[in-house]
């Protein structure tokens, strides 16, 4: 009669039935290709959002050797974010005041916008703002008419901000002018031909 306490069989033979029976298939090559292929893409995707954090991170710090590493470790220069403010890294350092930082990130391609400049100016970092109006291609003219306006009206302003900002301002006003003028000539012409 066999009892609770039956050494007569081995109760891992049970478990091993259990198991066999549990056991999932045999994974073909296909299926362990996909995996491997979807397992490096994740980890691809973790080390570019870990290198767009430091970069990030780095951008706020005006760590110019970190802003390097990161971009080295594949982090984009202008699709980076702060989590918290949402951020790109050359507006992080144009808004706490680190031009070098910013120089940097504009060579290697971050483009230079309004928001960093208004950030830059609000936060009274005029070595970046200065730089930022050295480099930009395109200033919107309310941005600038705001910016000289608060300039003015600081008194520990800027003289090389301001002088900047009225050869932007200047070159403006003239590319306007141009443009006014060449639809003037382009109507005039169609004017002529209609007649």
């Amino acid at each position: 009669m066999a009892g609770i306490f039956d050494t007569s069989t081995d109760p891992s033979d049970e478990f091993e039935a259990v198991e066999a029976e549990e056991a999932e298939p045999e994974e073909s090559a296909e299926d362990k290709a996909a995996r491997a292929e979807l397992v490096a893409m994740r980890d691809a995707l973790n080390r570019k959002a870990a290198a767009e954090g430091r970069l990030v991170d780095a951008s706020k710090r005006g760590d110019v050797g970190g802003i390097r590493d990161a971009l080295a470790d594949d982090a984009n220069v202008d699709d980076s974010r702060s989590r918290s403010s949402d951020l790109r890294p050359v507006e992080l350092a144009a808004l706490f005041g680190h031009p070098t930082a910013l120089a940097y990130l504009h060579d290697r391609g971050a483009e230079l916008t309004g928001r960093a400049l208004s950030l830059a100016a609000r936060a009274g970092r005029p070595s970046c703002v200065a730089l930022i109006l050295e480099r930009a291609q395109f200033v919107h003219p309310a941005l600038l008419e705001r910016l000289v306006a608060a300039l003015c009206d600081d008194p520990h302003r800027s003289p090389r901000v301001l002088g900047l900002l009225e050869a932007k301002y200047t070159a403006l006003e003239e590319t306007a002018e141009a443009a006014n003028a060449a639809v003037k000539k382009a109507n005039e012409r169609r004017a002529k031909g209609d007649a």
